[in-house]
């Protein structure tokens, strides 16, 4: 699908966020064919920059290929504060189109101003679709108040939360074999398991976040957003319909059925041994780089079974997984290992099935079926949902009610932390994962 005279906005365009993924995502559109001739890239900042610096910073985040010249010829930069409405009002000016694609990526604390200086500024609004970066504010609170905002210059259907883990193959694999294979589908019931392990490690430090990360930490910036999503992924009830209303009815409602696991060791806080060290983090720092709690879902059929959530940085491997442990049978011994349903979503996307073969020894089967991108799914993740975005389609966006039931299991587990002053473990760098004090 290509749309006319489409400009696409990137709020932080020199940011961190925009060099990694969005400037090469939009390359990749360009190259296959996704943006019109006159489709526009502007890229706003409060900093002055040069056309010529502008150029640079985009050849450097995509690297020498192919027609980038081409591609840079879209892209313009725009410097204003976010607060200056009228500057906004300029921008609609200076750059008419038919439609506009805002992106959010910028911190938290600058959405609301950002959002009533384009509201403000902007004549009209009808086409025009604001894409908000996870985390969608700093607290449940602060998450409300900014929808409040939104909700005084758009419309629900103007408005898409991006978690990009909704975006990748493997994640979007889940949902349509739950729907379309009896074999998961049957094994995924809450009856049927013994455990639920889900994943997130990464081998890289904060790199150059600390004013963002100081600010949220591992459990607001991980947990919150790409651990809770694939948690409803996999544990919802799957609707027949499979329309976009249906799913985000049903994860909200798994997201509001959380229930914290209180009791030691229900959560482990940890650091890596340099963060204090890192450009910009306070020397007393208490942030959390590494988390690991226990939710349990509050409905019959998921009674005792815990879901485990771990994710933190400088953990020595890029590994992002949902390990399910089934049950075993009745007259198996206890030494005996689960069969586990395994879904891996990075590096490689893929499903594993571990199955016992021996009673009573630990003989498994590794069947490993790699996950197959076909078309469009074979672009970067940020490119697929930026062209979800550009058709209206918010199928694998989250909605507020989940971002808000979100927050809800994640003050819950900040607020044991503080009654009960969880420490933090300091580890190193490379090191699995910390202790349980």
């Amino acid at each position: 699908m290509i749309l006319p005279s489409l400009n696409i906005a990137i709020l932080g365009g020199t940011g961190n966020l925009a060099r990694k993924s969005l400037y090469p995502a939009l390359y990749a559109l360009f190259l296959a064919g996704k943006l019109s001739r006159d489709t526009s890239i502007v890229a706003i900042g409060r900093s002055k920059v040069s056309e010529q610096e502008l150029q640079h910073l985009i050849q450097k985040s995509i690297g020498p290929q192919k027609d980038i010249s081409t591609f840079i010829k879209h892209v313009s930069y725009y410097q204003t504060s976010y607060s200056d409405h009228i500057s906004f009002q300029q921008l609609e000016v200076r750059h008419p189109a038919e439609q506009w694609i805002f992106y959010f990526a910028v911190p938290p604390k600058v959405f609301p101003q950002a959002v009533t200086s384009i509201g403000e500024g902007f004549e009209d609004k009808t086409n025009t679709s604001l894409i908000f970066e996870k985390p969608f504010g700093e607290s449940s609170g602060d998450a409300m108040q900014l929808m409040a905002t939104i909700e005084r210059y758009f419309q629900q259907e103007q408005l898409f939360l991006l978690d990009h883990y909704l975006g990748k193959l493997a994640v979007r694999e889940i949902l349509y074999m739950r729907l379309s294979n009896q074999l998961i589908a049957d094994s995924l019931r809450g009856e049927n398991i013994e455990s639920i392990l889900i994943e997130v490690t990464e081998d890289i430090g904060i790199e150059d976040r600390s004013g963002y990360y100081e600010h949220m930490g591992a459990l607001k910036d991980m947990v919150q957003s790409h651990i809770l999503q694939l948690l409803a992924i996999t544990t919802m009830d799957v609707p027949l319909s499979q329309t976009v209303e249906s799913v985000h009815r049903e994860k909200a409602a798994l997201l509001a059925s959380l229930e914290f696991a209180e009791g030691h060791p229900c959560v482990t806080r940890g650091q890596y041994g340099t963060y204090l060290t890192e450009q910009g983090v306070a020397k007393d720092s208490q942030t959390e780089t590494y988390i690991e709690t226990i939710a349990y879902i509050d409905k019959q059929e998921w009674a005792h079974v815990p879901i485990i959530m771990r994710t933190g940085k400088m953990l020595g491997a890029k590994v992002a997984r949902i390990v399910v442990s089934l049950k075993k049978l009745s007259y198996q011994p206890k030494e005996t290992a689960p069969n586990k349903i395994i879904f891996e979503i990075q590096p490689n996307a893929g499903l594993t099935l571990t199955l016992n073969t021996t009673m009573g020894e630990s003989s498994t089967i590794n069947a490993i079926t790699p996950f197959e991108c076909i078309d469009d799914s074979c672009l970067p993740t940020h490119a697929v949902l930026i062209l979800e975005a550009m058709a209206g389609n918010k199928y694998y966006f989250a909605s507020y009610e989940e971002v808000k039931n979100g927050w809800r299991y994640v003050e819950m587990v900040q607020q044991y932390i503080k009654e009960h002053k969880i420490p933090l473990t300091i580890y190193t760098p490379g090191q699995p994962y910390p202790r349980h004090h």
